[in-house]
C-alpha cells in the first residue's frame, strides 16, 4: 500500500486533529503516531550533537552517513530488529499513568498480522516494508479508501528522507501560533525552556522550506479551527480527493477521549490563560520568526 501523504507538526500542534477530520472524508485516511520512520532511524544509530537537548538532538541529526535508499533491500536479521522494536516502541507505557497507551492497539494487530512470514519468504525492499507494516496498521474499517496518509511529530525532522522514500507523496505542514503551542507542552512537561526548545526545533533552518510553501500545503491550526470548512476544502484539493464533503465532527479510531469528537475553539483560550505577561514575552522574543512570518498582528 503506498504512503500518499504525510501530515508535519510540532508536537501538541493539532496534527492529530487534523488527522481525525481528514480521515470522515470517505476517500481518505490518516493514521496517527505510527513512529515507523522514527523507530527504523534510531535502529541505524543516527545521532544527535552531544551537550544539546534530546529535542535538538532530533533537529540535527548526524548527517554523516546517509540512511538507506528506497530500493535498499533490508536483511531478514534487520528486518526482525525492527518489528521487535516498533512492538516495544508500541507497548511502552505512560510514564505518567504506568500503564500502556493507546499505541498498544497497534503492536496487537502487529503481532496477528502475517508481516515476518511475508518477510521471511522474500525480499523487502525499505520502502515496500515501510508499506507493508503501514497496511497492517490501518484499521480494517478504512482499508477501502483511496489516500492514504500519516503523521508522528518527530518525522518532520526526516521529512528530507521520507521525500526520497516516497518521491509522489504531498506535505501537509500544520502550523500553530507558539503561544498556545508552547502552552500546550508547557502544561505536558513542566518546563518552559525546555516547551520553547521543543517547539522551535520543529522550525529549525534545516526545515525551513517546509513552511515556504512552494511544493508543500502549509496551514495554521488557527483556520482549520475558526474555519474548517475553507480549510479542509483545501486539503482535499491539494490531496486530490473529492471536495464536496467536509465534516467537522469525527469518531477517530484512537484518542477520542483526547480531543473528543469535534473541534473545541475554546481550547486556545485556556492556553493562554496559563501563561503570565512575563512568560507571553519570552516566548514571543525567542520564537519572532514564526510570529513574523505567520502571526504578526501578534507583535503589535
Amino acid at each position: 500500500m503506498e504512503l500518499n501523504f504525510f501530515v508535519l507538526g510540532c508536537e501538541r500542534g493539532g496534527t492529530t486533529l487534523l488527522c481525525a477530520l481528514l480521515s470522515e472524508h470517505p476517500e481518505v485516511f490518516c493514521l496517527n503516531d505510527s513512529f515507523l520512520f522514527d523507530i527504523y532511524v534510531r535502529q541505524k544509530g543516527r545521532k544527535g550533537h552531544v551537550g544539546i537537548s534530546s529535542f535538538w538532538k532530533n533537529a540535527f541529526l548526524d548527517l554523516s552517513r546517509p540512511l538507506p535508499s528506497k530500493d535498499y533491500l533490508v536483511s531478514l536479521d534487520e528486518v526482525e530488529e525492527y518489528f521487535s522494536n516498533l512492538l516495544e516502541r508500541y507497548e511502552k507505557p505512560n510514564p505518567a499513568q504506568n500503564k500502556s497507551t493507546w499505541l498498544k492497539v497497534y503492536s496487537d494487530t502487529l503481532k496477528s498480522s502475517n508481516f515476518l512470514n511475508e518477510a521471511r519468504s522474500s525480499n523487502l525492499t525499505l520502502t515496500k516494508m515501510f508499506s507493508s507494516i503501514y497496511s497492517y496498521l490501518i484499521p480494517r474499517e478504512q482499508q477501502t479508501k483511496k489516500i492514504f496518509g500519516e503523521k508522528t511529530p518527530r518525522h518532520l525532522y526526516l521529512s528530507k528522507w521520507i521525500s526520497t522514500l516516497y518521491p509522489k507523496a504531498k506535505f501537509i505542514v500544520l502550523v500553530r501560533n507558539p503561544l498556545t503551542n508552547v502552552a500546550a507542552l508547557y502544561k505536558r512537561r513542566k518546563s518552559l525552556k525546555l516547551s520553547i526548545d521543543t517547539y522551535l526545533s520543529y522550525y529549525n533552518r534545516s526545515f525551513i522550506s517546509l513552511y515556504e510553501g512552494e511544493e508543500n500545503l502549509v496551514i495554521r491550526y488557527e483556520d482549520l479551527v475558526s474555519k474548517p470548512q475553507d480549510t479542509l476544502l483545501h486539503v482535499y484539493e491539494y490531496l486530490g480527493a473529492n471536495s464536496e464533503e467536509v465534516s467537522t465532527e469525527f469518531n477517530y479510531f484512537i484518542k477520542q477521549g483526547y480531543i473528543g469528537n469535534t473541534i473545541d475553539p475554546e481550547r486556545d483560550v485556556k492556553l493562554k490563560e496559563m501563561l503570565n505577561e512575563q512568560e507571553k514575552k519570552l516566548i514571543k522574543k525567542r520564537c519572532q520568526y514564526v510570529f513574523n512570518k505567520f502571526y504578526p498582528n501578534e507583535l503589535s
